[in-house]
C-alpha cells in the first residue's frame, strides 16, 4: 500500500476500552483472553474533560498478552454512552509531522501538558479518537 511521501507507517501501541467494572474487565482480558494486569491508573477531570471532551474520573487496568495491549477504562457512566474512552494509540517517527497533518485535513488536534510530557490526540471525522506518540529512541 502506497503511503504520502516522507512518510513512515506508525505503528500500533494499545487500544482502549470503556468498560462498566472490574469484573467486566477481568472477565474479557483475564478469563476470556487470558491476559495479564501489567499496570493501573487513574484518568482525572481536568485530563479527560481536556483529552476526551467531558470529565469524571476512570480507573485505568492495562492488559497485556502476547504483544497486544488494551486499557480498559472502568467507567459506570461512560461504558455506554456516546462519550467514552475509546482510542487506538499509535507511534511514529516524527509525532509534531503528523499533528500537522492531521491539523492540515480538518481533524481535531487536543493536547495536555503532564510531567513526562504532553498527550496529544488526534479526532477523526467520524469521531475516532487516536493518541500519537514519538517512537522510543526518536526524538
Amino acid at each position: 500500500m502506497k503511503t504520502e511521501s516522507n512518510t513512515e507507517s506508525a505503528e500500533l501501541l494499545h487500544c482502549a476500552v470503556a468498560t462498566s467494572s472490574e469484573e467486566n474487565a477481568d472477565a474479557v482480558f483475564r478469563r476470556l483472553f487470558g491476559m495479564s494486569v501489567v499496570k493501573e491508573f487513574m484518568v482525572g477531570e481536568e485530563l479527560g474533560r481536556a483529552l476526551f471532551g467531558f470529565g469524571g474520573q476512570a480507573k485505568v487496568i492495562v492488559y497485556s498478552a502476547g504483544g497486544a495491549t488494551i486499557e480498559a477504562f472502568i467507567s459506570p457512566e461512560r461504558s455506554g454512552a456516546l462519550d467514552r474512552y475509546d482510542h487506538i494509540c499509535l507511534a511514529t517517527r516524527n509525532r509534531l509531522d503528523l499533528i500537522e497533518r492531521a491539523s492540515r485535513m480538518g481533524m481535531s488536534v487536543s493536547s495536555f501538558a503532564r510531567e513526562g510530557g504532553d498527550v496529544v490526540f488526534i479526532r477523526d471525522s467520524d469521531g475516532n479518537f487516536y493518541e500519537i506518540k514519538e517512537k522510543e529512541g526518536t526524538g
